[in-house]
């Protein structure tokens, strides 16, 4: 938890005000789950503890963040919405629409605590009706599960198919389509001049807007002096003579703000590509070191696999190709080993090898799938919430939309990694989730989503580039 409210103040919400700490401590809370999932799946690759053991913590730990994602993010919501609603009449639409969806959590709950208590077996001649067994199986915890499951599966593949297009593009391409591609899609001719000539060029503008706003507070004061002149005692009774001039200043002042406007916006669009003109300097001096060099070539070869695996999938899709018990990660790891001229004969200590390399294998894509979530979900929300977009959230909104989809995508990475690991470490989640996940319909749905995604980045990106 300590952690989780480190992560929550000091690296994702420092520059966002939070004004509910009930949905601060939800997130840190959610947080703490994802967290508990890996460390349970790493466990469950190293064989620590009991297979009893680790089966209560995955219990306890898929219940609760169940919990979590249907009841506790619906009710925060609401509750930010009820306090932040100015209408307090009792039959507004806002309350109606509170009270049927409270009624209906409150329905489901009481479903989920007869299914519990009353455990569904399908086996068992049913005798409480056809419609009473539907609903009971259709809100229990396992069947909830599949559904998050099966909705972070559909959000990872199309995350990872954008993000696998976007490197390639990105690294591959980068001399045709990288900085020449930003330099050409900057419309002002002050971000292609020198450093010293567009701060120059930055500073007239807001010169310029000074003193229009400037002139705008003097015709204001001009005009309120003239019309208290003009309300006087004997403006009633003779003909008030600043009255064709009053319409003359109401037209200067409204000309004078429409350029004020036109002037603010000219300047911002100028700034933001003064900004990216800076980064584009900047990563070009980043290139030119060894560090840099270094990372460019790790991040073609990163792209050089992205693309491998979208042909991989390809391929999966036209074979049908079904999923291996012996797993992917293992079955590639035992492979390269064969390949080894010190190839080990004795099979526990190859066993024992493949273990440890796939742990050190997993525990790194968990790293880069967190690293990822954080830097291009979290940013893109930043940007839909501090940008003026017709897109309205406030910072609280914002979070429970970001700790839903994190809970969502850290439940899907750990179950689409199991799917490549031995069958053995993922026999405790198959059996709390009562053998209910399909993993060939999720490896469809993975692939084919995946591949949309792919190919709807490359015409995003080539429709950008040539059109």
């Amino acid at each position: 938890m300590i952690l989780s409210h480190y992560v929550l103040r000091k690296k994702l919400f420092h520059d966002i005000e939070l004004k509910s700490r009930f949905n601060a401590h939800i997130f840190g809370i959610t947080f703490g789950f994802c967290v508990l999932f890996f460390q349970l799946f790493l466990l469950e690759i190293m064989e620590i503890d009991t297979m009893s053991t680790r089966s209560v913590f995955w219990k306890f730990c898929l219940y609760s963040l169940d919990i979590i994602l249907f009841y506790l993010l619906p009710f925060a919501y609401l509750k930010g919405k009820l306090e932040n609603t100015q209408n307090t009449t009792l039959f507004c639409t806002q309350n109606i629409f509170l009270g049927f969806f409270l009624s209906f959590l409150a329905v489901l709950f009481i479903f989920v605590q007869i299914h519990n208590y009353w455990y569904y077996d399908s086996s068992k001649e049913n005798t409480d009706g056809f419609l009473f067994s539907v609903v009971a199986l259709a809100v229990s915890v396992p069947m909830q599960t599949k559904l998050l499951v099966y909705t972070g599966v559909i959000l990872t593949a199309m995350l990872q198919g954008f993000a696998g297009i976007n490197l390639f593009f990105q690294h591959i391409f980068d001399p045709l389509f990288g900085i020449e591609l930003l330099d050409e899609e900057l419309d002002f001719s002050v971000t292609r001049a020198p450093r010293e000539k567009r701060v120059q060029n930055l500073k007239s503008i807001l010169d310029m807007i000074v003193k229009e706003k400037t002139k705008l507070q003097k015709l204001r004061k001009k005009q309120s002096s003239q019309t208290q002149e003009s309300s006087g005692f004997l403006g009633g009774f003779f003909r008030n003579p600043f009255s064709s001039k009053e319409g003359e200043l109401r037209d200067k002042i409204d000309v004078c703000q429409a350029e004020i406007k036109t002037m603010e916006k000219v300047q911002e669009e100028c700034y933001q590509n003064m900004l990216i003109s800076h980064q584009i300097e900047q990563k070009r001096k980043f290139m030119t070191t060894p560090i840099g060099r270094v990372l460019s070539i790790f991040g073609k070869i990163i792209a050089f696999f992205c693309i491998l695996k979208i042909l991989g999938t390809l391929r999966s899709i036209f074979a049908s190709s079904n999923i291996n018990t012996d797993g992917g990660i293992n079955r590639n790891v035992k492979s390269a080993l064969s390949y080894l001229p010190f190839a080990f004969r004795d099979d526990i200590y190859n066993d024992l090898i493949v273990q440890y390399i796939s742990f050190v294998f997993v525990g790194s894509l968990i790293y880069l799938n967190v690293n990822s979530l954080f830097n291009n979900l979290l940013a893109s929300l930043k940007n839909i919430l501090m940008r003026e977009t017709k897109i309205k959230l406030s910072s609280n909104t914002t979070m429970i939309v970001f700790c839903f989809f994190m809970g969502i995508y850290f439940m899907s990475n750990v179950l689409l990694m199991s799917m490549n690991l031995h069958q053995r470490y993922r026999s405790s989640i198959d059996d709390i989730l009562e053998k209910q996940l399909n993993y060939a319909l999720i490896k469809w749905a993975f692939d084919h989503v995946f591949i949309g995604a792919s190919i709807g980045s490359i015409c995003i990106l080539s429709f950008n580039r040539y059109v």
